[in-house]
């Protein structure tokens, strides 16, 4: 500012502006705040070094503009208090207090304190105004995000109860959708399952708020479009703003499809495993909405949970009605199971779960055995919900490192229900162990691969 040739602005030379204008641009100046003189009728800026950085590409043209101009819109927005003030000699004070600003060309939301008292000149009229501020949008960001992570938290806890004592799949899956629907305030969740060829989804489960039709049945995926589509078969959740416009579902070959379950914007997450598209939850919604980020990761974090939960409802039927299915079962999924049972001690292991641990098929199995099996570094956090399992009913899930002799090391992920005996003690966990390795190598190279 100091620099600034301010006797070719409208302003004139220095030498001849009033003391007060003067005595408060020193003030200013000389303030560690960001700090602006808003002069004369115009409210003319004049700005220390502090104030640079919220002005971004405005400055130096700022500098003894008029500050409407400057601003625009934002100026729009909070405009009234400062000409009140210069209306009333009252000072005001304002905290979080939003505002749309252009800055180096993009749009954005940010978040300020400020203040504003008036300037007096040498007959006792207010001339002006003397405003300081502090950007507070990082920290108004930071708190957003803590309260959205324990909103969320609450969230998937209550999901975990409602899921708890559910043994029934369907039951499972429209429990689940009608939380996650509510949540979001769309009108329908559903969840499918692919067949071996990954050619066709069954929709076996939904809930609605009354203004979709029930989605039942089986459909081709290939109907809703190839860009739709391979996006699901590459691991990623589609999230689509307008049906109408968006490229992967606006043409010929997909709109039909879409518009035969009056959809106007989706989310689909796909649940993957060991390489093969497994499961999609779909969230609908008969209105056209820009999904948040926040949104796309709890939708994601409910079709982990919902397959968990639908797996492990498979689980405990298959374990109510026959032994072999049980494991003709685990064996297409791919899972091992186990049974720990916390007041004898007992443990019990099929035969893909001591595959996955090394142990032999006539070994006699105990904790401290399967412990020596965990990677070390691993071990407090199995400790700690293991600790957790054998005092609390619910359900449990951790991945872990197991390393077998001879073997290399394999990521294991283990899914379980904790129940509880007639007496409400903790009697037991029924679980299954999943072999996440390859499917980790897989994510970790694809996201290395899309940087």
């Amino acid at each position: 500012m100091r620099a600034f040739d301010w006797a070719a602005s409208p302003l004139g030379d220095p030498a001849a502006w009033p003391q007060s204008l003067r005595s408060m641009i020193s003030v200013c100046l000389n303030s560690p705040m960001l700090g602006a003189v808003l002069w004369g009728p115009d409210l003319r800026m004049f700005y220390n070094d502090a104030y640079i950085d919220s002005m971004a590409d405005r400055h130096p043209a700022a500098l003894g503009a008029p500050v409407a101009c400057v601003w625009g819109d934002a100026w729009t927005q909070v405009s009234p208090s400062f000409l009140q003030c210069l209306q009333t000699g009252q000072g005001f004070s304002q905290t979080r207090v939003p505002l749309p600003i252009l800055r180096r060309g993009k749009a954005e939301t940010t978040w300020w304190d400020f203040s504003a008292a008036p300037i007096r000149g040498e007959d006792g009229s207010i001339v002006g105004l003397f405003n300081q501020g502090v950007e507070t949008t990082d920290r108004v960001v930071a708190e957003a995000e803590i309260r959205a992570d324990a909103d969320a938290k609450a969230f998937l806890l209550a999901l975990e109860e409602r899921l708890r004592d559910r043994f029934d799949a369907d039951a499972c899956i429209r429990a689940a959708a009608e939380l996650l629907g509510r949540r979001l305030g769309v009108g329908q969740v559903a969840y499918g399952e692919f067949d071996a060829s990954g050619e066709h989804v069954d929709v076996r489960s939904d809930w609605n708020d009354g203004h979709f039709e029930p989605i039942r049945g089986q459909f081709a995926v290939d109907a809703f479009g190839p860009a739709f589509i391979r996006e699901l078969r590459a691991g990623r959740t589609v999230a689509i703003a307008d049906i109408q416009s968006d490229p992967r579902s606006c043409g010929p070959e997909a709109l039909p499809a879409f518009e035969s379950v009056d959809v106007a914007a989706l989310v689909n997450v796909p649940v993957f495993k060991d390489g093969r598209l497994m499961a999609v939850l779909a969230v609908l919604s008969n209105a056209r909405r820009i999904w948040s980020p926040d949104e796309l990761a709890l939708a994601e974090q409910v079709a982990e949970r919902l397959w968990a939960s639908v797996v492990r409802m498979g689980t405990h039927t298959l374990l109510q009605h026959s032994e072999r299915r049980l494991e003709a079962a685990l064996a297409i999924a791919r899972l091992g199971a186990f049974e720990w049972n916390f007041l004898t001690g007992e443990t019990r292991f099929d035969q893909r779960a001591r595959d996955i641990f090394g142990f032999s098929p006539d070994e006699r199995l105990d904790a401290q055995k399967i412990i020596d099996r965990i990677e070390p570094a691993d071990r407090p956090s199995v400790d700690a919900e293991t600790s957790m399992a054998s005092r609390v009913v619910g359900q449990r899930d951790i991945e872990y490192r197991v390393r077998a002799p001879g073997a290399p090391i394999r990521l294991v992920r283990s899914l379980s229900d904790v129940s509880a005996a007639a007496d409400g003690r903790i009697e037991r966990v029924i679980g299954v162990f999943e072999d996440v390795t390859q499917r980790r190598e897989a994510e970790t190279r694809l996201r290395d691969s899309e940087e």
